[in-house]
């Protein structure tokens, strides 16, 4: 479909409409696509912030790890199940 420009408007009503409808689905789907944008991004921002507490936990649990290594080196102590690694936690907590 193209405009015969020897002709009106009038004349040529129904190809006119035709792109003005195009056009403005073309504006909705773009519309549509920012909104969507501005979700995921939202979305990324509170992943990205989730992401930085579970590294913050990761490094305090680490801490402690690292200090439950050093305790097991340093006294040569061995697990011998949960009971004595409930004992090991029980010695780092009083040790902080």
């Amino acid at each position: 479909m193209k405009f015969d420009y020897s002709k009106t408007i009038n004349e040529q009503l129904d190809i006119f409409n035709y792109y003005k409808n195009r056009y403005a689905n073309y504006e909705l789907s773009i519309l549509k696509l920012q909104q969507e944008n501005q979700e995921l991004n939202k979305k990324i921002d509170i992943l990205i912030n989730n992401v930085a507490e579970y590294e913050d936990e990761y490094n305090k649990y680490k801490k402690i790890i690292d200090k439950a290594i050093y305790f097991v080196e340093d006294h040569i102590f061995q697990f011998d199940g949960d009971e004595d690694f409930e004992f090991l936690l029980k010695i780092l907590k009083g040790k902080r």
